[in-house]
């Protein structure tokens, strides 16, 4: 078996981002659904770390996979996006071209 090339291999891993926010949502686990509760409200690593009982390492961890589950580019995305669900509206972010 040959070796792909590494984009190529890259590409193949990156995650699927749904199309809706409603499909995105529904991909969350339990707890990356109570990280985002809390990145709605703004907080830290350290902070949510506290909140939730876990590490710091485990909450970026968390962090950073509700991030790419939803497509957000920044922490600010997934709040709107927790924003936006608690008030009914849907929020789909913006992918840059």
């Amino acid at each position: 078996m040959r070796p792909r090339p590494a984009a190529a291999y890259r590409a193949s891993r990156k995650p699927t981002i749904p199309t809706t926010q409603a499909s995105a949502l529904d991909q969350l686990t339990t707890r990356a659904r109570e990280v985002l509760a809390v990145l709605g409200q703004g907080l830290s690593n350290v902070e949510i770390a506290a909140r939730l009982g876990i590490s710091e390492a485990t909450a970026k961890t968390l962090v950073s996979r509700v991030l790419a589950k939803l497509g957000c580019a920044s922490r600010v995305q997934a709040a709107i996006i927790r924003q936006g669900d608690r008030a009914g509206l849907s929020v789909t972010p913006r992918r840059a071209v």
